[in-house]
């Protein structure tokens, strides 16, 4: 029986290994892909602004027009997305929401450059991407 301890011990060690190294690689895949619940990205965009929110919260509502306003203007240079918390739990808790409406701001890359919590006017949006040294053109 010893001999088939030998073989066996081996193969449990080698099945827990790979196991967890798929778990890593599945929870590292899901943070990397912060698109997953939303349009895909435009690749010639020069940033990101994901905003999550519901279409229950009033101020998220009123953030509606602000993010149309800015597809309508930066066209192909700024990606806009909403993400409805409320249908998509687990994307809040990837991305620490606690307070809706919160706006992350993505730079072309992906990585975060900020964030806000509330109401925030179009002109603000702006003026955030530019202070991280992201200058969004109307019409582009």
């Amino acid at each position: 029986m010893r001999g088939a301890d030998l073989i066996r011990r081996p193969m449990v060690v080698a099945g827990v290994l790979v196991a967890v190294v798929l778990v890593v690689l599945v929870r590292f895949t899901a943070e990397q892909a912060p698109d997953s619940a939303s349009t895909p990205r435009d690749e010639v965009a020069l940033a990101r602004i994901v905003e999550f929110g519901s279409d229950r919260c009033v101020p998220c509502r009123l953030m509606k027009p602000v993010l149309a306003e800015l597809r309508a203007t930066y066209g192909p240079a700024l990606t806009v997305d909403f993400i409805d918390v409320m249908k998509d739990r687990d994307a809040a808790r990837a991305h620490d929401v606690a307070i809706i409406p919160t706006q992350v701001f993505y730079d072309r890359d992906g990585r975060e450059l900020a964030r806000h919590t509330g109401f925030i006017p179009l002109e603000e949006i702006v003026a955030t991407f530019a202070r991280h040294g992201v200058a969004l053109q109307a019409g582009r």
